[in-house]
């Protein structure tokens, strides 16, 4: 009987907490008075069709490497190996993803124009 009532009481204190929160309502699909959000839209950099392209060819060459560094992680973690060695392996693998990105970004700035790549900038500037 006492497990019962505190986990009613565990319940309706959870679900009354919620309320309290200012937790924003969720949109509904379809209603554009629902859909207007807060914060100022993207800038577009408005890429040519060449641009599209290339960005594409980009991101198809680095997605292999990617997916498979995250495998190799993923098999880390399966593991539950947690010796030294384990964790600078994946130290490792993080970084070498994280250089793979940098490096992808690098190459995206290549092909913008200097117009492009001052909206970027700004962009980048907002988010931080």
């Amino acid at each position: 009987m006492n497990k019962f009532i505190l986990t009613t009481a565990l319940v309706c204190l959870t679900a009354t907490s919620a309320y309290s929160l200012d937790i924003p309502p969720v949109r509904q699909a379809g209603n554009p008075v629902d859909a207007i959000d807060s914060r100022p839209a993207p800038v577009s950099l408005d890429l040519t069709d060449e641009q599209i392209a290339k960005r594409k060819e980009l991101r198809e060459k680095n997605r292999e490497e990617l997916n498979d560094i995250r495998e190799q992680i993923k098999e880390l973690n399966k593991s539950g190996a947690k010796s030294k060695e384990d964790s600078e392996k994946r130290r490792e693998l993080i970084n070498k993803m994280r250089e793979l990105r940098k490096k992808e970004m690098q190459d995206f700035e290549a092909i913008l124009t200097p117009e492009q790549k001052a909206k970027l900038e700004n962009i980048k500037n907002q988010k931080r």
